[in-house]
């Protein structure tokens, strides 16, 4: 779920989603993938994010620094029935693609 797409110049696609964990409640962690320029399809999905109960992502392209980057919610304590609406706590991060 929550999926994002972002170009890069040359036409490079990075595309990311959110994969629910299992019994859950729909939090889970951030996947991507590359679709090079001119390529038939993508890459291999990488893991973009911690595992700490990501909740919505996306990603961009930097001209700057010419990478694509991804910014993320996550709710690191969880947000089930086990834990009271008084102590969730959301970050936001974010991370880049490459070196």
């Amino acid at each position: 779920r929550d999926v994002s797409l972002a170009c890069s110049p040359a036409g490079d696609l990075y595309a990311s989603w959110v994969e629910p964990r299992p019994g859950g409640d729909s939090d889970g962690l951030a996947r991507g993938a590359l679709l090079p320029a001119g390529a038939a399809s993508f890459d291999a999905p990488e893991q973009i994010t911690p595992d700490e109960n990501v909740h919505e992502a996306a990603v961009a392209f930097d001209p700057v620094l010419g990478r694509f980057f991804a910014v993320w919610t996550a709710r690191p304590d969880g947000t089930g029935p086990g834990v009271p609406i008084a102590q969730l706590r959301s970050v936001v991060r974010t991370a880049r693609r490459g070196p």
